[in-house]
């Protein structure tokens, strides 16, 4: 899977893209077995930090979430919760 984990307005380390790396293959190993690619934007509004993912999960197949947190570790979770249950 192609992923690119991307900040707008903020720097995104490397702690918090392995972080995504490891979650997206946690539910994918679950859900589906092969995506195509996928790409994550934070950025931050006001005090909150918002995440934003889009994974092509197959042909003509494209699954997107969003959602805000207090960090972006939880905007992240709530938005990649919102995927697997779509999955």
């Amino acid at each position: 899977m192609n992923l690119t984990v991307n900040g707008k307005g903020i720097d995104v380390g490397d702690a918090l893209r392995t972080y995504v790396a490891e979650g997206l293959d946690r539910m994918f190993e679950k859900y589906f077995s092969n995506p195509i690619e996928a790409n994550v934007t934070f950025s931050k509004q006001g005090y909150r930090f918002h995440a934003m993912i889009s994974v092509h999960v197959g042909r003509g197949i494209l699954m997107q979430a969003e959602d805000d947190g207090g960090d972006a570790y939880a905007a992240f979770d709530i938005a990649a919760e919102t995927i697997s249950k779509r999955l």
